[in-house]
């Protein structure tokens, strides 16, 4: 989860600024590196953000296969992704990271 300030605002006397700060979810590009079906047969994956490994449902995208890039949100993959556009997303968050 990545914490943002979004706005100032007057407090309740209006005479003093706070910030106020929101939770915003990302959704991440990732790498399909092994199936399997889970509880209740849905399909489920090991899925490789760089050098993380996180069990993502593949509930929405259950023809995602070995191999196939998908967009995870909240640990569910919500659709495929061309390599190219995983590449791109990816070299995007590893600029922000590392500032370059």
């Amino acid at each position: 989860m990545v914490w943002a300030p979004l706005a100032r605002s007057p407090d309740v006397c209006g005479s003093l600024c706070r910030l106020r700060v929101l939770a915003m979810c990302l959704a991440l590009p990732g790498k399909i590196i092994e199936r399997r079906d889970g509880p209740g047969g849905l399909p489920f994956a090991r899925v490789e953000f760089g050098t993380v490994v996180r069990e993502v449902c593949l509930a929405y995208t259950p023809d995602a296969a070995c191999g196939d890039y998908v967009v995870v949100h909240v640990g569910f993959a919500i659709q495929h992704l061309d390599e190219a556009a995983a590449r791109r997303t990816l070299d995007l968050l590893d600029d922000g990271v590392t500032g370059e």
